[in-house]
């Protein structure tokens, strides 16, 4: 109440930066001088374009980096402004400007990698069109990594490294250093007193700015209630915390926790919503740590700072270490420093990389996106709670390293069940395929999908685009191997191409008589609702040789047709005729055609057929051989749709609707070529090749398959 408190912008300066340490491997100019490390003999990278690629839609972002893989690697690994925080650094405890191995470690410190943010970046991501509010000690505005950016101030500005450093981080961009989020703007303000926070947090919530970074603290302040009494005592400091409350409404605050770390408790601001549990779903707290890689996976992390304690339902790890730009003494300065005043920022400048890829969520939901994707898979991350994010949906939490370490590239991808608004109104999750494809169409649906950019959304809601060829899974073709084992006496692709192919999902139980067959069709796996018919076949003797006549019926639940599409159910109708005569008395030619179509879409029509020519007696009298070509059961005509809601680059999910034709591009044929050797009546030796091409009715597919074996008859 009238007690004197210090100026709260010396207890800020002491807890937010780390320092003295010395860099033993510089990437980039640091110091006083402005040197901005040279010039890379392969040269540097233009500067990040702010425009989203061509690849991206404005609402959707991507389900995988895949694409942008190589391009994210090329940044870390030969662009000097990601190169430059690629540092080998050591505290120098002693002051005495040497190493000492023994009591200071050299650290490896890559800030931009370990929370992958070159993913961001080559996927076209800047925070561009954000705006990010930062209340600190000071800016020089008009340093060269500030170049083009719209800035606004909060009253009177003074001119100080530590803000300049803590805004390059979040939000810089010259020709030797980038921050996270170089395309966006900035709003700020002043941590002098309680008036100018006050003011500097107003003017981001005017501003609209994603999230609002505070680098500053109370010195020696846990969290509780005797030091939140204690600190906002006065008008000022409650009209502050009005500030504060009016801000986080909307937008997102993030405060430095405490670098020491033998701390007990959390501090006061970082831990504020411990007190005040409204603020929580607007808060973050981040810490600083030095991680150990492999490729862009943490496996172990030390922390250098407190750790999240209190604040871990709201608290993430970064990198904290960085080369940023300082004020002093010209606008082409920079230095190294490390501390959890460069871990929040980096928090900061992630908000506006995740709202210009997610415009349609609100800072709360991006900030609960960055919970759920922090890296909590390391060596010594012990769970000591679970926090549930969203329904359903639910994250180990640590004492220590609270959600775990900011991860970029994971907060742009897909969390949880990923999920397909369908149009009749439900919801399809795409774990599952959604169409099946059928026997007879090969890979028409993919094909037919090929090139369209399907919306999702994930279980957070963010909207992703994918391709509408994963909807479909391919169903197993029948392979030359399974060909060969329903081979008898020569007819090799007899099941291949015969009117049995037309139901495949029915096991035939009948009579077989040398000119009657009547037969009963149930299902060929028990359980399922398919496969129960009847099939009826005439054969008689002509003057061509010997006919015959086949005709079925069966229920069919999607084997021919694809599953998952209006025509993939129904009764299939098939009927064959074949016709097996004698060439010049020792070659026999059979030839075989069968067509049909579903009761319900009469519009669809399958067809099949085969040649067979044999010969007895090649080589000695009791031997047989047959080559043959088919063409296994396809559609041969039929269209059906498919309605799906489409990313546009309008930002909306627009329903269409997809004409498939349900003919397989390609068309497949199958070869075969048996020998069979007669051992008196009963018996006899086989050997069969077969060769399939375009193998399931998908272009280029082959198969090829052989077997010899031993014929009984019983």
């Amino acid at each position: 109440m009238g007690r004197e408190r210090p100026p709260l912008q010396d207890l800020a300066w002491r807890l937010c930066l780390l320092l003295p340490l010395l860099v033993l491997v510089p990437g980039c100019g640091g110091g006083g001088g402005g040197d901005t490390g040279g010039d890379d003999e392969t040269g540097a990278s233009p500067p990040l374009d702010d425009t989203v690629s061509d690849t991206l839609f404005s609402r959707f972002f991507v389900e995988s980096f895949a694409p942008f893989e190589a391009a994210a690697q090329h940044l870390i690994t030969q662009d000097l402004r990601y190169l430059c925080q690629d540092i080998a650094w050591f505290f120098d405890t002693n002051l005495d400007g040497v190493q000492d191995p023994a009591s200071e470690p050299t650290r490896n410190t890559y800030p931009l990698q370990t929370a992958g943010v070159h993913y961001a970046h080559a996927a076209g991501l800047s925070g561009v069109g954000q705006t990010i509010g930062i209340i600190d000690d000071g800016f020089l505005t008009g340093h060269e990594a500030f170049a083009g950016k719209t800035i606004a101030l909060a009253g009177a500005n003074a001119t100080w490294d530590h803000g300049t450093q803590v805004a390059s981080v979040a939000a810089g961009q010259a020709s030797s250093m980038i921050g996270v989020a170089p395309g966006a703007d900035l709003v700020l303000g002043s941590f002098g007193s309680f008036a100018t926070a006050a003011a500097g947090t107003r003017l981001a919530d005017l501003s609209g700015a994603v999230a609002l970074n505070n680098s500053w603290g109370f010195v020696n302040t846990p969290v509780g209630q005797a030091s939140y009494d204690a600190v906002f005592a006065d008008a000022t400091a409650q009209d502050y915390l009005v500030a504060l409350r009016d801000y986080a409404t909307d937008g997102v605050v993030i405060f430095a926790a405490s670098n020491d770390a033998g701390d007990v408790s959390a501090g006061l601001m970082a831990g504020l919503p411990v007190i005040e549990p409204g603020l929580e779903a607007g808060w973050l707290a981040a810490i600083n740590g030095e991680v150990t890689l492999q490729g862009d996976d943490i496996v172990a992390a030390e922390r250098l700072s407190a750790a999240c304690l209190e604040a871990a339902r709201w608290c993430l790890a970064a990198e904290g270490t960085w080369i940023g730009a300082v004020a002093r003494p010209n606008g082409t300065s920079y230095a190294l420093a490390t501390g959890t005043s460069f871990a929040a920022p980096m928090v900061a400048g992630a908000m506006a990389l995740l709202a210009e890829a997610f415009p349609d969520l609100t800072p709360h939901e991006l900030r609960l996106r960055l919970l759920a994707s922090a890296d909590n898979d390391f060596a010594g991350f012990n769970p000591s709670a679970t926090m549930e994010l969203a329904p359903g949906f639910s994250r180990a939490i640590s004492d220590e390293w609270g959600h775990g370490f900011l991860d970029v590239k994971a907060a742009l991808l897909p969390i949880g069940p990923t999920t397909l608004n369908l149009a009749g109104g439900g919801v399809h999750d795409i774990a599952q395929p959604l169409v099946i494809e059928g026997s007879a169409t090969g890979d028409a649906v993919a094909q037919a999908l090929q090139g369209l950019p399907v919306a999702v959304s994930d279980v957070f809601q963010a909207g992703f685009s994918v391709p509408a060829q994963v909807l479909v899974a391919a169903r197993d073709p029948r392979t030359a191997a399974d060909l060969l084992a329903d081979s008898d006496d020569g007819a090799i692709l007899r099941r291949c191409c015969g009117l049995g192919a037309y139901f495949p999902q029915s096991r035939l139980f009948g009579i077989d008589t040398r000119t009657a067959t009547l037969g009963v069709m149930v299902p060929a796996a028990a359980g399922t609702p398919s496969g129960f018919g009847m099939l009826v076949g005439r054969s008689f003797d002509s003057a061509l040789g010997r006919a015959s006549l086949g005709f079925g019926m069966a229920e069919d639940s999607g084997t021919l047709l694809p599953r998952g599409l209006a025509v993939g159910q129904g009764l299939s109708i098939a009927g064959e005729m074949e016709l097996a005569t004698r060439i010049g008395g020792k070659i026999d030619l059979t030839l075989a055609a069968g067509y049909g179509t579903t009761a319900s879409h009469r519009s669809v029509a399958f067809n099949s057929g085969s040649v067979t020519l044999g010969s007895g007696g090649v080589f000695s009298a009791s031997d047989h051989v047959s080559l043959s070509v088919g063409l296994p059961v396809a559609v041969a005509k039929g269209q059906t749709s498919l309605t799906l809601p489409i990313a546009t680059r309008s930002g909306a999910a627009e329903f269409r609707d997809i004409s498939i034709d349900l003919a397989p591009p390609a068309r497949e044929i199958r070869f075969g070529l048996s020998y069979t050797y007669r051992i008196g009546d009963q018996a006899g030796l086989q050997a069969s090749l077969a060769h399939a091409q375009n193998l399931g009715h998908v272009a280029g597919r082959s198969g090829s398959a052989a077997v010899v074996g031993v014929q009984v008859r019983f």
